[in-house]
């Protein structure tokens, strides 16, 4: 008998130190579960969970398995309600122990029991400056949620004016760029620049050195960049300057029509006057005619009346003569 109750007690250490292990495991995933329920209400706890888990398994069992729903049922009427399989397995387990061990399994229960509070309480003990730096921790969090939350409040206030900051400091933005985009293209081309806007002086010179083909090419190149670039003011200036000129050219070419005048002389200026395109054809013939009229009678006029009748009709007939035979050949 002293070995049978050795050997039980050897079994029961057994089975008390696994069934220890279970059970701290179990309480801690009970602990864990109820924690979680209680910080979220929506969440059941695990023996509601556990009872729901194991109601479906014997609604399943019960259409697959009438043997096991009679044993459910047996269940019911003994403890109230239907085991969990590891109370099923302990159940079992009780019928296969010996009287002696049936005996001592309240009192091994009990110390379990007792055990497992000591070691939560001990646990609690050991562990309070974390429960407490959790707590602390827990409270400044909130608080700095709290912050953070009224600096959101801030920020959603200041963001509307800041976008509009945004929104003005891009067009400023967007203008300068185009004022740099411009001073760069003019650095770019400043040599070109600074040929076009000596246009007009550079004609000017032309002029009053008697180079009037160039004046004249200066003048219908600046024509040729105004018809391009009609949007530039400064060309439409440049422009406005040389039709000046021109009109100097014009008094210029005139004054040598009423003076002497060679053929080929003639000639470049008739041409000169139908590229500046004041007169038309037969205006020009006119102004032509006109002009050498003019010097004609000013040859006349300087004959003088201090001679004779003779002298003054024989030189008013030889001018007349010899110049308007010129004055017909260059017309």
């Amino acid at each position: 008998n002293d070995d049978v109750n050795d050997d039980d007690d050897y079994e029961v250490d057994d089975y008390t130190d696994d069934e220890s292990l279970d059970d701290s495991v179990l309480f801690n995933s009970a602990k864990s579960t109820k924690r979680k329920s209680r910080l979220n209400p929506t969440i059941p706890s695990q023996p509601i969970l556990n009872e729901r888990r194991v109601k479906m398994d014997d609604e399943d069992d019960d259409l697959n398995d009438p043997v096991g729903k009679q044993e459910r049922e047996l269940e019911n009427m003994l403890f109230g309600r239907h085991l969990s399989p590891e109370g099923r397995i302990y159940v079992k387990n009780l019928t296969s122990y010996s009287i002696s061990r049936l005996e001592k399994e309240p009192r091994y229960l009990v110390e379990e029991k007792e055990k497992i509070d000591r070691s939560i309480q001990q646990l609690a003990v050991q562990q309070y400056p974390s429960f407490i730096s959790t707590a602390q921790s827990v409270n400044n969090t909130k608080s700095q949620v709290d912050f953070m939350s009224d600096k959101v409040d801030d920020l959603m206030e200041i963001l509307p004016k800041f976008q509009k900051s945004c929104e003005d400091y891009l067009s400023v933005c967007d203008s300068i760029r185009v004022s740099q985009r411009t001073n760069r293209l003019m650095i770019e081309n400043q040599v070109g620049m600074l040929e076009v806007l000596e246009l007009g002086q550079l004609m000017d010179t032309c002029v009053r050195n008697g180079l009037y083909d160039e004046a004249l090419d200066l003048e219908a190149y600046a024509q040729s960049l105004l018809i391009r670039h009609q949007s530039i003011p400064i060309l439409k200036d440049l422009v406005a300057e040389m039709q000046d000129t021109k009109k100097m050219i014009l008094q210029q070419l005139l004054q040598i029509l009423r003076g002497a005048l060679p053929l080929a002389t003639c000639l470049r200026v008739v041409g000169y006057l139908r590229r500046l395109q004041v007169y038309s054809e037969k205006e020009l013939r006119e102004q032509l005619l006109n002009s050498r009229k003019i010097w004609l009678d000013l040859l006349l006029e300087s004959i003088g009346t201090h001679h004779s009748a003779y002298e003054y009709l024989s030189k008013f007939l030889d001018l007349t003569r010899v110049h308007l035979f010129e004055i017909i050949t260059q017309y």
